[in-house]
């Protein structure tokens, strides 16, 4: 079993997925990031950033690059 900021995990599967506060879970989105480029069809400099929170802890962060 290893503590989490969201609960513990066994087998990669929580105990009780509804056992977090969702006031502190936070997502930010940023779908277009490199709007100049992507209006520049320069689009390999163009990705997709999320970025989630929880009791001000990073906890997980993408960045996808879809062209």
């Amino acid at each position: 079993s290893v503590t989490t900021p969201i609960g513990a995990f066994k087998d990669e599967v929580l105990e009780d997925p509804f056992a977090f506060n969702a006031e502190d879970l936070h997502v930010w989105i940023d779908p277009i990031d490199g709007t100049r480029e992507l209006v520049a069809g320069r689009l390999e400099n163009v990705t997709c950033m999320i970025g989630v929170v929880y009791n001000k802890i990073p906890i997980m962060g993408l960045v996808h690059r879809p062209y």
